[in-house]
C-alpha cells in the first residue's frame, strides 16, 4: 500500500485497522496502554436512595444521564474524583464518555487511571469522545454489547506537548460550556412556555371573572373565564378526516406520502421514513378536498397518538396515512389557537382516555371531535394568546439552532485541533 507523502511539518503514522494518519512532526503517538490503567467499576455492598452522613455518590448510567441518585458507604468500591475519565464499558451506552464527577464507579464503567505525565485528562476525555463512532462500530456481544477493550489497549493517541494539550482542551471546553448554558436556556423557555400555555389556555388575558366547569368522559374540572364558550371540536371545524386507509401503490419518486413518524415537534419532516404515490394515486385520494396552509394534523394511531403540527406554506403537494387526521378550524376559532390548545396536557389527556385498547391504539374521529374545547369569543384575545406562545416558540428554535451549530463547530474543532491539522498558539 503506497503511503501519501506527509505535508511539511507533519509525519504519517499508523492507525487502528491498517489505516494511516497525519500528525505534527513534533507531536508524540502512544497507544493507550501504554498511558493509563484500565479499572472496572464494583457493585458496593450497600446502596441507598437517601444521602447520609459518610456515603458517596454511586455513579450509574441513570446518575449520570438523568440525576437519578444512588449513595453508598461500602469502602471496597471503586472512587473516581472530577479529574477522572470514565466509560460505559458494558450495555447499550456503551462507548460513552464522561469527566467531571467523583463518587463509587458502578459496575458498568471502565475507570481510565492516568499516572503518565504526558497526557492531560482532559485532553485524553475529548480524544476519546472523538473515536465514539470505533467504540460504537466495534462493540460485541447480542444481549449486552461491550465495548472491546482490544481496540481500547490499541488506541494509539497522538498528542502535542502538555501546555498545547491543555489549549486544546480548554477551547473545547468553552465551547461544552457555551452548549450546556444554551440547553439550560432552552429548558428554562420550554418550562416558562408550558406554564403560559397553563394559565393563557385556562384564565385568558385580562379577565376578573371566572367559573369552573366539568368535562366528560374523564371529569376535568377547569376554570375559564365568565365569557368564554365551551363547545365540542367537531363545532369549530369544517374539515376533520384522516388520511388514505386503502394502501396506496408506492412508486420510488412522486408525491410524498407522510405517516405519524412525519409530525412531531409542531413541523412536518419531509426526510424521515418517507414514501411517494403517483399523481394519479394522490387524484383518487383528494378527489374532494386538499390539504391547505395553516391546516392542522394529529397523530391519532400507535404510540405517537397526540402529536400535533402546523401545514406551512405549501411548496410541494403531499398526502397523508390514516394514521394522521386533518383539522381544519371554522370562522369562530384562529388555528393558531387550536394548534396551542391542543398540545395542552388537558387536550392530550382527552385523547388518551378516549383511545381504543386494541392492539395498536388509536382515537377514532367521531371521539376526536366530541372533545370539549373552551375559548375566547374574541378571535383577537385568541389571536394574542397565539402570538405570545408563537414568540416563545421561536426564541426555543433560535437557541435550538445556536445549539446545533455549536455542537456542529466542536465536531469540527475536534476532528482537527485533536489531530494537529490546526495548531493553537501556546
Amino acid at each position: 500500500m503506497q503511503i501519501q507523502e506527509p505535508k511539511p511539518g507533519y509525519k504519517i503514522v499508523k492507525s487502528l485497522f491498517g489505516k494511516y494518519e497525519e500528525i505534527p512532526e513534533d507531536w508524540d503517538y502512544l497507544k493507550l496502554k501504554n498511558l493509563f490503567k484500565l479499572t472496572k467499576g464494583r457493585v458496593p455492598s450497600s446502596i441507598n436512595d437517601t444521602l447520609q452522613e459518610g456515603w458517596i455518590p454511586y455513579l450509574t448510567v441513570d446518575y449520570l444521564d438523568r440525576g437519578i441518585a444512588l449513595f453508598t458507604n461500602d469502602e471496597n468500591v471503586v472512587k473516581i474524583e472530577e479529574s477522572d475519565v470514565i466509560m460505559i464499558g458494558d450495555g447499550s451506552g456503551s462507548g460513552r464518555v464522561y469527566m467531571g464527577k467523583s463518587g463509587a464507579l458502578s459496575s458498568t464503567f471502565i475507570l481510565f487511571k492516568n499516572d503518565n505525565p504526558k497526557i492531560q485528562n482532559q485532553f485524553f476525555y475529548y480524544f476519546l469522545k472523538s473515536k465514539n463512532m470505533v467504540f460504537e462500530n466495534t462493540k460485541f456481544g447480542t444481549s449486552i454489547p461491550h465495548v472491546d477493550k482490544n481496540i481500547l489497549y490499541e488506541l494509539s493517541i497522538p498528542h502535542p506537548v502538555m501546555e498545547e494539550q491543555q489549549k486544546i482542551s480548554s477551547n473545547l471546553f468553552n465551547i461544552d460550556s457555551l452548549i450546556e448554558r444554551t440547553q439550560k436556556i432552552i429548558e428554562q423557555t420550554q418550562k416558562l412556555k408550558k406554564g403560559l400555555m397553563q394559565k393563557l389556555l385556562t384564565k385568558g388575558i385580562g379577565h376578573t371573572k371566572f367559573r369552573k366547569i366539568r368535562t366528560l368522559p374523564s371529569y376535568f374540572e377547569v376554570t375559564i373565564p365568565e365569557d368564554w364558550n365551551v363547545g365540542k371540536l367537531k363545532d369549530l371545524l369544517i374539515l376533520l378526516k384522516d388520511g388514505t386507509h386503502a394502501p396506496p401503490i408506492r412508486i420510488d419518486n412522486g408525491i410524498p406520502l407522510l405517516g405519524a413518524e412525519n409530525i412531531y415537534g409542531g413541523i412536518i419532516d419531509f426526510d424521515k421514513s418517507l414514501s411517494y404515490i403517483s399523481k394519479e394515486e394522490y387524484d383518487k385520494i383528494h378527489k374532494n378536498y386538499e390539504i391547505k396552509q395553516d391546516d392542522l394534523l394529529l397523530t391519532i394511531i400507535g404510540a405517537s397518538i397526540g402529536r400535533v403540527s402546523k401545514v406551512p406554506e405549501i411548496i410541494r403537494k403531499f398526502t397523508l396515512q390514516r394514521s394522521v387526521a386533518i383539522l381544519r378550524t371554522n370562522h369562530e376559532m384562529i388555528s393558531d389557537y387550536l394548534f396551542y390548545f391542543m398540545s395542552t396536557t388537558y387536550f392530550q389527556k382527552q385523547l388518551s382516555v378516549r383511545a381504543n385498547s386494541t392492539a395498536q391504539a388509536g382515537v377514532y374521529l367521531g371521539e376526536i371531535g366530541s372533545i370539549p374545547i373552551f375559548y375566547s369569543n374574541s378571535k383577537e384575545e385568541q389571536q394574542k394568546i397565539a402570538l405570545i406562545l408563537s414568540n416563545i416558540d421561536y426564541q426555543i428554535k433560535s437557541k435550538q439552532e445556536y445549539k446545533s451549530n455549536l455542537e456542529i463547530l466542536k465536531k469540527g474543532l475536534m476532528k482537527t485541533l485533536l489531530t494537529g491539522q490546526i495548531r493553537v498558539k501556546v
